[in-house]
């Protein structure tokens, strides 16, 4: 049993809890993420009835995910390329990019100008090193290289995605029509319209640069750090895209604490799922018994003594566990192993017990032939 809390069973856990936060995670915000879901789950299905030696179902199970794939593949093939842009921006661990590089800065000055002066409202985010996680909601994946022209035809009213913000990380435009928080202040202007607040809640929450093309007095506005400051012109704003300041760094305490109960609910589902797994893969249900000969190791072998002769090359091991890890784990890495640390000249008794293998997780040792095993001790 104590086999099951090995260090690498808590590392496991762990991997797999991250790995199912990620995935649900975007899955919220990519239909592509909830088909991989799906397949995700069909082949843990198809684990469970090979564990309980429901042949059939296990084939059905497989072939169902295998047609997913497939079907992922071929349909969300724009949605795909959205995911691996939209990790790096999602990520509080991965460093990125501080502003917008310097080609960027300028269509991007380029556009907000131009949309201010014909009286088109804009509302452009350049995410910074903070996450957005839980903060920004909806959109649609776009995935394009940022330019002038496909800035300015985004806002047009006559475009279906003109509504919400545009997100940019690095030179990418990874989504429109998203949905920021609104500021909860209340000594912001009278003037300023669902957009300014808008681009101020998110100001406030993330080091994110906030850009807002206002309709009504066509000006631009560049929201950082919940402040704000009228840009006069383009060479301008291009400056300050390129040098803004970031905010401030936030102690690792703090910073720990927002990555460890950020979307907890999220995280708990994660955990449960991954508990799940693990028990499913990791305890025995004694339905499945092989038979291995293993070799032996010695280790820690005292100085000045070598090993004369040993009664047995190899242990022959009667294993027990379900059949899933039967036929998945590799034995040929299987092996005994004896310390023979602080033991003297002559002949040593050891006994094979599973505290001398490092048996596998869901395994248990059934019987050992020979059960023990006699070392002969020489000085050199």
């Amino acid at each position: 049993m104590w086999t099951l809390f090995r260090w690498q069973s808590l590392v496991d856990y762990i991997a797999v809890t991250l790995f199912l936060y990620a995935l649900l995670h975007l899955a919220r915000e990519a239909r592509a993420l909830r088909t991989a879901f799906v397949i995700v789950t069909l082949y843990a299905g198809a684990l469970l009835a090979r564990n309980f030696d429901l042949v059939i179902t296990s084939w059905v199970l497989q072939a169902a995910a295998l047609i997913g794939i497939a079907v992922l593949v071929l349909t969300f093939q724009t949605e795909l390329r959205y995911v691996l842009l939209r990790l790096n921006s999602l990520s509080p661990l991965l460093p990125q990019q501080s502003g917008a590089p310097g080609q960027t800065g300028r269509a991007i000055a380029e556009a907000s100008l131009h949309l201010a002066s014909s009286r088109t409202g804009a509302l452009i985010v350049i995410l910074g090193h903070d996450t957005i996680a839980g903060l920004v909601t909806g959109g649609v994946p776009v995935g394009g290289t940022v330019s002038p022209q496909l800035l300015e035809a985004i806002f047009q009213k006559s475009s279906p995605l003109h509504d919400g913000a545009v997100l940019i990380a690095g030179d990418r435009l990874i989504e429109a029509m998203a949905i920021l928080p609104l500021t909860e202040r209340q000594d912001v202007p009278l003037v300023y319209g669902t957009r300014h607040r808008a681009g101020l809640g998110l100001s406030e929450r993330t080091d994110a640069l906030v850009i807002v093309a206002s309709e009504e007095r066509g000006e631009v506005s560049l929201m950082h750090s919940g402040g704000v400051r009228l840009i006069e012109s383009a060479e301008q704003l291009t400056q300050l895209l390129q040098t803004s300041p970031r905010r401030p760094v936030v102690p690792w305490r703090k910073r720990a604490a927002r990555l460890l109960f950020a979307d907890a609910k999220l995280k708990m589902i994660s955990a449960t799922i991954a508990a799940l797994i693990w028990a499913i893969s990791v305890i025995p249900t004694g339905n499945t018994i092989r038979i291995v000969s293993v070799p032996v190791e010695f280790s820690a072998v005292p100085r000045g003594l070598s090993i004369a002769d040993q009664s047995a090359p190899r242990i022959t091991l009667q294993l027990r566990g379900n059949s899933w890890r039967m036929n998945t784990d590799d034995f040929s890495r299987l092996m005994v192993r004896f310390s023979l640390r602080n033991m003297h000249e002559g002949v040593q008794h050891l006994h094979v017990s599973a505290h001398n293998i490092d048996l596998p997780p869901g395994m248990v040792l059934d019987d050992a032939s020979p059960s023990d095993l006699t070392v002969r001790l020489v000085k050199k």
